[in-house]
């Protein structure tokens, strides 16, 4: 798969962020999780992608979903309805996580 990179919709989002914190906003970056199976066969593609992503974007944590971490959540099939998007258990549990990852970032 080819990741479409639209360098307006980039810059668009990189300003936005950095006009969110320059007005005080706290800002906690995600990486949502994909599918276990279709990530392995697009892993390069994607990290490379989500690397650009971060390095452009003004600094502030990142919870990333891609990580080894969270490979056990990527693999159960009962978190997804297809690649990418998570079924009701899988979206119960990511809001869990994100949760506690989320107070953690901003503390």
């Amino acid at each position: 798969v080819t990741i479409a990179q639209d360098p307006v919709a980039v810059a668009d989002y990189v300003a936005l962020a950095q006009e969110l914190q320059d007005a005080g906003t706290r800002i906690v970056y995600v990486v949502n999780p994909m599918y276990e199976p279709e990530f392995e066969y697009d892993r390069d593609e994607i990290e490379s992608y989500t690397a650009m992503m971060t390095k452009r974007l003004p600094p502030a944590p990142v919870i990333d979903f891609l990580t080894p971490e969270y490979a056990s959540f990527r693999a159960n099939p009962h978190n997804f309805i297809d690649d990418v998007h998570l079924s009701s258990t899988g979206a119960d549990s990511l809001s869990r996580i994100i949760n506690v990852r989320l107070q953690q970032a901003l503390q």
